[in-house]
């Protein structure tokens, strides 16, 4: 009788914990929402983009024949890019964590890097968008279809992006 009294009580306690406010303004549903806004003011959707293009400043290298990929996870709170060769032919690999998400600055989107560096967005004609990004210290240009090959939760895409550093 007394486990019997002991368990109703807990779930009592459970389920007042669980209904109640506690104060809190439901800041789950207010990110949810800030992600969705932003995503439907940007050009882009967090997932997975093939990149087609990218030209290496520094080494001077235009490859307009790339297999690539751009895993891009754009969440107010936790937002990155990651660029990678499908293959390895040449070992690309290009990776930004922005600390300021995309803002529209005319007809191009600007974000920046935890290092202070600019990340720029820039919307294409015929279905190819640009994104300048910074391998090292060097900026590359690197250009990507439109259409995701998949549209991805920012946390699917962080967990892609762990599953490519890892290998």
């Amino acid at each position: 009788m007394k486990k019997l009294f002991m368990m109703s009580a807990l779930a009592a306690a459970i389920m007042l914990t669980a209904c109640s406010g506690n104060g809190k303004t439901g800041t789950g549903d207010s990110a949810s929402q800030d992600a969705t806004v932003l995503e439907t003011t940007l050009p882009v959707t967090s997932g997975e983009y093939r990149a087609v293009s990218f030209q290496d400043t520094a080494a001077g290298a235009v490859r307009t024949r790339f297999d690539g990929r751009i895993l891009m996870a754009l969440d107010p709170d936790n937002a990155g890019i990651y660029i990678y060769e499908n293959g390895n032919r040449t070992h690309f690999k290009a990776k930004a964590i922005l600390s300021k998400i995309f803002e529209q600055k005319d007809s191009i989107y600007i974000a920046s890097d935890k290092d202070n560096r600019e990340i720029t967005l820039i919307p294409g004609k015929e279905n190819v968008d640009t994104l300048i990004v910074y391998r090292g210290s060097v900026p590359v240009k690197v250009s990507f279809e439109t259409k995701p090959m998949s549209t991805l939760t920012p946390t699917e895409v962080w967990n892609r992006i762990s599953t490519q550093l890892s290998k």
